[in-house]
């Protein structure tokens, strides 16, 4: 859609902001808001209730007690610094981060909301341990000012706008858990059920399997593969790392969307292979992640270790690797309750031994895969799109944003949608 231009501009001397309309002002962040510090709420006080307590990243806790007002910005100080969120709630509670509030704002609080949006605040990091934001450098970012007026009605529209844009994202977002929960039923019917429709089947005895062709065997995976265990060089030790042995951790599974790993993010050196009693695995062995998170599963395209984080298993009789990656991942959630430890669950050597496969013949395991692969690749494909949609949409709505803020567009004659059927359109 293409909105209207401002009838004069004036350069405003700052590259990234560029023209502005030529009645507006520069002035910087300090001039037009206060970020005030949230109240620490001690553990041992805090009870169940219905007001939310927000933290640097969102909702962390609900409390009985209310300690602000709305409406409220709320920006992230530790950790997840510089992260916007905007409260219209009766009432909640602030927790060691940084708000703004209608008392500590000289300006329309949600045209200031999608100024800070643009500004990047997460580049004004404090020089400490856990990276937080420094309030003293962005309040000398300079911002673009309008009128009263214009800040309500350059809210307004965007208020409208950017809500058409997220109930399109959330569309596409629903669309691929969709595809997700296909994609994960055509692969559990195939590793348990087979391709033909017409099979003898026969129970399994294991519940969460259900019924399995006649002529396939239930077994533990133990039978089919050697687990074995991975570990990490101490880290204090430069000799033991950024060498050529690929290193992987859970990180590194949930960082691909391929089946297959090759790389890592960090290498060990062969004296840090030595050190630490880690084991180098094959090319096709399967890598699966058993604490923090449990369940993450690839296949190695590379000879590589991991750390304790992760188990390898490797072939001790004929099967198909891809088959037992696919049998695996979609019974990720069963491997996960397997987990057991207080501080986190971890799933032990021994219980993964024990877990019950089913397994059909060499060459149909074959075929299977073949079929997951075709099957599987066609969602993927569609899943890639719509997250594609969702980036384009995210980008247009940061640009829609910069341009109102800045004045690159005029939004005077806006008028809200008064049907549900304008707000459609």
């Amino acid at each position: 859609m293409k909105y209207q231009r401002y009838p004069a501009y004036k350069d405003s001397g700052v590259e990234w902001i560029g023209e502005i309309p030529e009645h507006w002002k520069l002035t910087k962040l300090k001039s037009v808001c206060h970020f005030n510090y949230g109240d620490s709420l001690p553990t041992e006080d805090r009870l169940e209730g219905e007001f939310p307590v927000f933290g640097s990243n969102g909702i962390i806790d609900y409390n009985s007690l209310a300690n602000t007002g709305s409406p409220t910005i709320i920006i992230g100080r530790k950790g997840s610094y510089g992260k916007l969120f905007y409260s219209s709630l009766s009432g909640f509670a602030i927790d060691t981060t940084f708000f703004v509030n209608e008392k500590t704002s000289k300006v329309n609080l949600k045209w200031l909301y999608y100024v800070l949006g643009i500004l990047h605040l997460d580049m004004y990091s404090l020089d400490t341990g856990v990276p937080g934001l420094s309030r003293e450098n962005a309040y000398e970012e300079i911002i673009v000012l309008p009128s009263n007026e214009e800040q309500f009605l350059i809210s307004n529209f965007l208020d409208s706008r950017t809500n058409r844009i997220d109930i399109l994202i959330s569309k596409q977002h629903n669309m691929i858990e969709l595809l997700k929960e296909k994609r994960q039923a055509i692969i559990t019917n195939a590793v348990t059920k087979g391709l033909d429709p017409n099979v003898p089947m026969k129970d399994s005895g294991v519940e969460w399997i259900g019924e399995i062709p006649e002529h396939w065997n239930i077994q533990k995976l133990k039978r089919i593969f050697q687990v074995l265990n991975g570990s990490t060089p101490r880290s204090d030790n430069p000799l033991y790392w950024n060498g050529n042995i690929i290193w992987v951790t859970p990180e590194d599974l949930s960082l691909t969307v391929s089946p297959v790993i090759c790389k890592s993010s960090r290498q060990i050196t062969a004296e840090g292979y030595d050190s630490c009693g880690t084991n180098l695995v094959p090319k096709g062995s399967i890598i699966v992640s058993t604490r923090a998170p449990i369940g993450y599963v690839k296949i190695s395209g590379v000879e590589l270790c991991t750390n304790q984080g992760c188990r390898s298993l490797v072939k001790k009789t004929e099967a198909n690797e891809n088959y037992f990656f696919y049998y695996l991942y979609c019974f990720g959630s069963v491997l996960n309750s397997l987990g057991r430890g207080s501080t986190f669950a971890e799933l032990s050597s021994e219980n993964l031994k024990m877990f019950q496969i089913s397994i059909p013949p060499i060459e149909e395991q074959l075929t299977i895969t073949q079929f997951l692969a075709s099957e599987t690749s066609k969602i993927d494909g569609l899943i890639s799109k719509h997250l594609k949609l969702i980036d384009l949409l995210k980008e247009y709505k940061t640009s829609l944003i910069t341009q109102a803020v800045t004045g690159k567009i005029d939004v005077r004659g806006f008028t809200l949608p008064t049907t549900s059927s304008d707000a459609n359109q």
